[in-house]
């Protein structure tokens, strides 16, 4: 018999399988995550953000992102991260809370947190990074986040993104590989951990001044 969190691994891996599909849904990259985290991943991605001291400091006060306006938003100067991401979610057609309506959190322990935090700001770490929201820019994404800080969960989605397209799509993988090198280096050298951000304090700024502060990597 399969044990529970066995079960619920293999649940993970099967909804990243769809990674690379065309009608790819971003709440199946949720329902892996909510699979993959249960048990030691979730530990060790709690530890992994705890001993990092910006991160920590807002896993002790609970930090969550502030209930956004997206009139007010849309009202900053242009080209301002704010009105970035505004724009963003009217061309996507969602609203500030569809991640929270499409992937809620309960709990308030310190896994529930993390992954509350990780969904909210979620979009922002695409703007900052200039990586695209499609499936090679969410794998390339996760790369950038493992060269800062190696979660399990960003390891599991790169090993899935290149495995999936090794058997879908393989004259793919060159470029997916490149993007993938590209995406953790960057990271590796980009000091200021994305999870740790306050990222509603970069609202006014130019996106290229929030990259600037936060030292993100050509």
């Amino acid at each position: 018999m399969i044990d529970t969190q066995l079960e619920q691994q293999l649940q993970g891996f099967s909804a990243l399988q769809s990674l690379f599909e065309a009608d790819f849904d971003v709440r199946r990259l949720f329902t892996a995550e909510d699979a993959l985290e249960a048990g030691e991943y979730g530990r060790l991605t709690v530890e992994a953000l705890r001993n990092d001291p910006a991160a920590g400091q807002l896993f002790e006060e609970r930090w969550v992102l502030p209930e956004l306006n997206l009139s007010s938003l849309l009202q900053l100067p242009e080209g301002s991260f704010g009105r970035v991401y505004a724009e963003m979610l009217v061309g996507n057609g969602f609203d500030p809370d569809y991640v929270i309506q499409i992937a809620p959190v309960e709990g308030d322990d310190d896994l529930s947190y993390f992954k509350r935090l990780w969904r909210t700001t979620h979009d922002f770490h695409h703007i900052a990074t200039g990586l695209g929201t499609d499936p090679r820019g969410e794998v390339a994404l996760q790369a950038f986040l493992m060269g800062q800080l190696p979660i399990p969960f960003s390891v599991v989605v790169v090993s899935m993104g290149l495995l999936r397209t090794s058997v879908a799509q393989p004259d793919r993988i060159p470029a997916l590989v490149d993007a993938i090198s590209d995406a953790f280096r960057r990271g590796r050298h980009s000091p200021q951990l994305l999870l740790a951000q306050r990222w509603d304090h970069f609202w006014a700024l130019p996106v290229a001044e929030v990259r600037q502060q936060l030292q993100i990597a050509d």
